[in-house]
């Protein structure tokens, strides 16, 4: 019984001291808590009074880029050959059009006197198979009547085949014979009085007299004379009528004929689509008869058309190589670098090869420059920019030529090309690495405190006595309200709520606590002398895009 209440005894020793020493373990931790909790809230301040004075601000743009010339091109050839001239070295200065290589081209010379051949031939065929297509138009090639019809619509018509006969009948004509004497005496144009058998006499004029005798019966020597009448209407082929030439009366009566008859033929093969005459119709030279169809003459023409334009181009195509056989400069500049010479043959099968000499056009320089998206709106055309380089002393004016709006983001920020031209840029070579400054606004002469001294909702905190019992300012301070303006990486300007000379407070807090840090008050206060010049996001030492920046103040 002793040795049980003695080990109980010992059991409750151990179990307490097992319990205080969890209860001393708990209560080091909440310390440890208690302690990092409230180091959340600890922070340094560090403050002093700074004199509001007159400065002048200036907002900035920076960057940094490569200088490229104003325009380059490099020299190729798309033809290929041997290099016969090369009128240029490296630094020479060239105009826009000089000739800067001729290559051998008697190649494509043969080329183009084979096109023009083929185009001429082309023509030919063209202008045959054209022809071909008037012709399925056929037509009467003298005045006259028909007499006769020879196809219907419908009908198939051979090349050559007379689709109708014709006379003309207003003017008959008659041979008459006079003794072979009487008929030397008788000249062309002669006016004959011809009596016709019903005993009507016709006036008509002589156009021929035979040069050979005729032995008529009776041992009689005629010659014939030609004469043509007028027809009033009435004189019919085969009337007859005799002659009588100045005072001399012919041996014998003549037969009245037409002056002519002719076919109206056609000259291709097709089919009557449209018949335009008919016995008894008046025709004149030039009038369509008869109209054809012809599948294969259309095809033809079609075709020879075809091939006529492709003759052309191929001359086009010729002649247009002929102009890359010498090559000019394509812009005004100055020559970098020749790689080419007379006697290299150039390839254009080549597609690795380097360019036969480049040329930089150095009447300025330019550079782009990447401006971040929160710094873009402020900057313009026309803008002074400020260039600077390593490698050659001092400094160079330049001015915005362009503000691109095609931006490019990368790691969640975006940033936008500015175009920078240099019209004078002394010693500065295209290559070379440059930093630029664009000046974007500045403000001269004007009431300025540092940056750190603006509070929230644009509050300054300034020395002297309180007149607001709740003013939480500092002791020795009193809260002021203020208009602020431009702003520089450790100046703004103040526009209203202080004057020359004012002591502000100017604190620089140091604290674990990241709900508010010097760099969140800057950007604040940065983006509140941005809203003064516009109403945008902060941006560019302190001054957002458009001149705003956020509220807040």
């Amino acid at each position: 019984m002793k040795n049980f209440l003695a080990n109980l005894k010992k059991f409750f020793t151990k179990k307490r001291i097992i319990i205080l020493a969890a209860i001393v373990v708990l209560i080091l931790l909440l310390i440890f808590a208690a302690k990092s909790c409230g180091s959340d809230e600890e922070e340094t301040v560090t403050a002093q009074d700074v004199a509001v004075e007159r400065r002048s601000i200036t907002t900035t743009v920076e960057g940094s880029a490569t200088l490229q010339a104003k325009d380059q091109y490099e020299i190729t050839s798309i033809v290929t050959g041997d290099v016969i001239a090369a009128p240029f070295e490296e630094g020479d200065i060239v105009e826009k059009g000089d000739l800067l290589y001729q290559i051998d081209s008697s190649d494509i010379e043969k080329n183009i006197e084979s096109a023009q051949l083929g185009l001429e031939k082309a023509q030919d065929s063209y202008n045959s198979a054209n022809k071909s297509v008037g012709d399925l138009s056929v037509k009467a090639k003298e005045s006259g009547t028909v007499k006769t019809v020879n196809v219907s619509v419908g009908d198939s018509v051979q090349a050559g085949m007379a689709v109708a006969e014709c006379y003309n009948d207003s003017v008959m004509q008659i041979r008459v014979p006079f003794n072979s004497a009487d008929a030397a005496g008788i000249g062309y144009g002669s006016t004959a009085t011809l009596t016709m058998m019903s005993g009507s006499i016709v006036t008509g004029r002589v156009v021929g007299v035979d040069s050979a005798n005729t032995a008529l019966a009776g041992n009689m020597i005629v010659r014939y004379v030609t004469i043509n009448v007028n027809n009033p209407g009435a004189i019919k082929p085969g009337d007859r009528a005799t002659a009588e030439i100045n005072g001399i009366t012919c041996n014998d009566s003549g037969e009245f004929k037409y002056i002519s008859e002719f076919k109206i033929t056609s000259e291709v093969s097709g089919e009557v689509a449209t018949l335009n005459i008919h016995e008894g119709s008046r025709v004149s030279s030039g009038t369509v008869a008869v109209v054809l169809t012809s599948d294969s003459v259309t095809s033809n023409a079609n075709n020879a058309r075809l091939s006529l334009r492709d003759a052309q181009l191929s001359l086009e195509r010729s002649r247009e190589q002929f102009d890359d056989y010498n090559i000019t400069a394509p812009i005004s500049g100055t020559v970098v670098t020749k790689n080419t010479k007379v006697g290299d043959k150039v390839d254009n099968t080549r597609q690795d090869s380097e360019p036969m000499a480049l040329i930089y056009d150095l009447t300025s320089l330019e550079f782009a420059l990447d401006v971040d998206e929160t710094e873009i709106g402020l900057v313009q055309v026309g803008q002074s920019v400020t260039v600077t380089a390593d490698a050659v002393q001092g400094s160079f004016i330049g001015y915005v030529e362009k503000v691109g709006v095609d931006g490019t983001s990368s790691n969640g920020v975006t940033s936008y090309p500015v175009t920078v031209r240099l019209e004078e840029y002394g010693d500065l070579l295209p290559g070379m690495n440059i930093d630029a400054v664009i000046e974007v606004s500045s403000a001269d002469n004007v009431l300025a405190v540092p940056i750190e001294a603006v509070q929230r909702r644009r509050q300054v905190y300034v020395k002297g006595d309180k007149t607001d019992e709740n003013d939480t300012a500092p002791d020795g301070y009193k809260t002021v309200q203020v208009e602020t303006g431009a702003s520089d990486d450790r100046y703004i300007e103040i526009v209203s709520g202080l004057k020359e000379g004012d002591m502000v407070r100017v604190a620089t807090t140091n604290t674990n606590n990241t709900t508010l840090t010097p760099e969140t008050e800057m950007e604040d206060i940065r983006g509140a002398a941005g809203e003064r010049q516009g109403g945008g996001p902060g941006g560019a030492s302190g001054v957002g895009p458009g001149g705003g920046g956020p509220g807040g103040f």
